[in-house]
């Protein structure tokens, strides 16, 4: 009776602990639920803001409207910014969502000016990224909806 006892309390944690998966211990976090948004910190030695002018090469959607969350866009610079160190900039979008044909922001030019993200912005886009974009370490900048609207409106 004791090792059926042991058997079956193994066998019900074993079952338990495998309830939670990485994704849900993310959405309570109100990390993203893919790949993880970087966000700068008091120590970022990064400019403010910066004044993007590339071509969008990648897109991870966000949500409007019940549901509230940022997307991702993944910019490739047509000109270089002397104080980036990169030729990628990894945004968080304010009401990017799919329209009927989702590739047409991929390849799409775009001139906006983004700000640091921070861990301070209350925004539920900025708190809340579905992003499925890896940044290799690199800290994401934001929209706001006025910039994300020129992307919209360009489209």
């Amino acid at each position: 009776m004791t090792k059926f006892f042991i058997l079956f309390f193994f066998l019900s944690f074993g079952l338990y602990s495998q309830k939670s998966t990485p994704r849900d211990s993310l959405k309570r976090t109100g990390v993203s639920f893919y790949d993880k948004v970087i966000y700068h910190d008091g120590h970022s030695k990064l400019p403010g803001t910066l004044s993007i002018h590339g071509t969008i090469i990648d897109i991870a959607y966000g949500q409007c409207g019940v549901r509230c969350s940022g997307g991702v866009i993944k910019v490739k610079l047509i000109d270089l910014i002397p104080e980036y160190p990169d030729s990628l900039v990894y945004i968080v979008t304010a009401c990017l969502v799919p329209e009927e044909n989702e590739s047409d922001y991929i390849g799409l030019d775009v001139n906006v000016t983004a700000s640091k993200l921070t861990r301070k912005d209350t925004a539920c886009y900025y708190k809340s990224v579905d992003n499925t974009i890896g940044s290799n370490g690199i800290p994401f900048y934001k929209l706001s909806e006025t910039e994300t609207h020129k992307i919209i409106v360009k489209r």
